[in-house]
């Protein structure tokens, strides 16, 4: 008789978070799916069910960057912290490929090559380096160390191209950070790599938080801490124009994802546009927890970001939301329903 007993178990069903870092959401090719932070676990979330989630663990501290390879093949994130690993995961098998391990003190930006060949990573300012990494091995291709500024977003820009804009053996990528745009080129088997600063003319003071290559390959975007973004002719190096685009910087140029917590999914066409929230999440840590009494569908929240926020069970939607303000960041929180308490 086997007189072991079974011990009682927990089975998550729903995770609410979203940590809102610049260029942290991803919207998978399959169309099915997108992906984005939570403190230091990457959340796999469907757009049209919200009861499944997949969870990528292997960070011991908050995720500060997060990139999806073209194709959905890739996934790469980096942390903040002493620790400050890259993680090159399979998204297929969900399964973790590389550690990669070369910076210190934090990780600012990640991206892949257009032909998934190669990563690309910035450290934080007082790492101060770049490393492009093989991802058919994890191995090092190439390193700048003591970068002269602190560099904020990367993208790749394709193959480089020769004065006649054919494509050579060469890749080109961009980035961009505080009062800097700059190109890089790198020749994958000498590990060579060139920079050349964009050349703006007229002085033009701005901190960039993301850049993106036209499909053409021809021109770059640049968006600022201004709420401006800067077009860049790539052949010559030159800014061409500025053009405003919002009040507040831009963070990301369409899935988009707010410092507040908010996930929507973003319909263009030629002619209108129209946007759909899929999930709305606390921005910062959570202090408190509160079930309504005999009733197990509503639950309020309080977090550090000074939000309150009463929940439905059923589909995780947010049925209240207030802001606290001008009282200090709430602490605790006793939750019936008509009537809610924080402290």
């Amino acid at each position: 008789m086997d007189n072991q007993k079974t011990a009682p178990t927990m089975e998550l069903e729903h995770a609410i978070g979203f940590s809102g870092i610049s260029a942290g959401l991803h919207y998978h090719p399959n169309g099915q799916d997108y992906v984005y932070p939570a403190g230091g676990c990457i959340v796999i979330a469907s757009l049209s069910d919200p009861h499944n989630q997949v969870f990528l663990r292997g960070h011991d501290a908050n995720i500060t960057c997060l990139s999806m390879s073209p194709t959905g093949r890739y996934l790469a994130s980096g942390q903040a912290g002493s620790n400050a690993d890259i993680l090159v995961w399979d998204y297929p098998s969900r399964q973790l490929l590389f550690r990669l391990s070369e910076h210190d003190f934090g990780i600012n930006a990640v991206a892949f090559s257009h032909d998934e060949k190669l990563l690309v990573s910035v450290g934080s300012e007082r790492d101060a380096r770049i490393f492009v990494w093989d991802m058919a091995s994890g191995n090092i291709v190439t390193t700048q160390q003591k970068l002269q500024a602190t560099v904020l977003t990367v993208c790749w820009g394709g193959f480089h191209r020769d004065v006649k804009r054919r494509d050579t053996t060469s890749y080109l990528f961009a980035t961009g950070g505080t009062r800097m745009l700059q190109f890089w080129v790198l020749n994958p088997a000498s590990g060579e790599l060139v920079a050349s600063k964009v050349e703006f003319g007229a002085p033009v003071v701005r901190d960039y938080t993301c850049v993106q290559f036209t499909p053409d390959r021809e021109t770059m975007v640049a968006g600022t801490t201004s709420g401006d973004f800067a077009v860049v002719h790539v052949k010559t190096r030159r800014f061409l124009q500025s053009i405003m685009a919002c009040t507040c910087g831009v963070l990301s140029l369409l899935m988009a994802g707010t410092q507040s917590g908010f996930i929507y999914h973003v319909t263009v066409h030629p002619s209108s546009m129209s946007s759909r929230l899929i999930c709305e999440n606390h921005s910062n840590g959570v202090l408190s927890v509160a079930f309504a009494a005999q009733h197990s569908d509503r639950f309020a929240t309080i977090s550090k970001d000074c939000t309150i926020r009463i929940w439905d069970g059923s589909d995780y939607s947010v049925v209240v939301r207030m802001a606290v303000q001008n009282a200090g960041m709430p602490t605790c929180l006793a939750f019936s329903l008509g009537e809610y308490y924080y402290y």
